[in-house]
């Protein structure tokens, strides 16, 4: 092996890496807004395609609100532009030429070149999303359950003020009606004298 294949095999494992680096970052990212069906990391150079990424999300509303959330962020200093896509079938927009090594019209061709990603890496994604999507409705849940805690405490303790003041109202009350009795009493007392 010559230096320059030398070069071009690291240049090649490397880039290989980077890619499955960019996918996991975009997979996790994505997953916050709900369980992915498919993403998809196209490798086709025509303008029209170049850069693309298309993610199935389980339901709709997942998908937009993965929309709303990234459109205009940046990743790796590009700026993200976000759209729904019309394709519904992935399998149909896929190049099977490119799938088996065979498309003759390379990086220009109009059907998806799609990376391929190792299903091992996919399945540890699913099951890392899904175990962040476990921890953060689980986080939910308990500031919910904290929450509702402090509005019962903060009711008790207004409650016990309520209380509070009530007993004081009726100590009060109790003061001035012993010291009107004592008033009335000590009429009755110079009045019998």
């Amino acid at each position: 092996m010559t230096t320059s294949e030398a070069e071009k095999l690291v240049d090649k494992e490397k880039a290989q890496e980077d890619f499955l680096l960019f996918f996991e970052d975009i997979y996790m990212e994505l997953s916050k807004f709900g369980q992915l069906e498919a993403l998809h990391v196209v490798d086709n150079l025509g303008d029209h395609m170049i850069g693309h990424v298309y993610a199935n999300f389980r339901d709709e509303e997942m998908a937009s609100d993965a929309l709303q959330v990234l459109q205009g962020r940046y990743y790796d200093g590009r700026t993200c532009q976000v759209e729904f896509s019309p394709v519904t079938d992935f399998r149909e927009a896929r190049c099977r030429d490119y799938d088996e090594e065979s498309c003759s019209r390379g990086g220009f061709c109009n059907f998806l070149h799609v990376k391929p990603v190792p299903m091992c890496l996919i399945r540890s994604l699913e099951d890392d999303a899904e175990e962040d999507r476990r921890r953060h409705i689980w986080e939910k849940e308990h500031e919910e359950r904290d929450a509702r805690r402090e509005r019962r405490k903060k009711r008790r303790e207004e409650k016990g003020d309520r209380e509070s003041d009530r007993k004081k109202r009726r100590h009060r009350n109790e003061d001035n009606d012993n010291d009107r009795r004592r008033h009335v009493d000590s009429d009755d007392d110079d009045a019998r004298r």
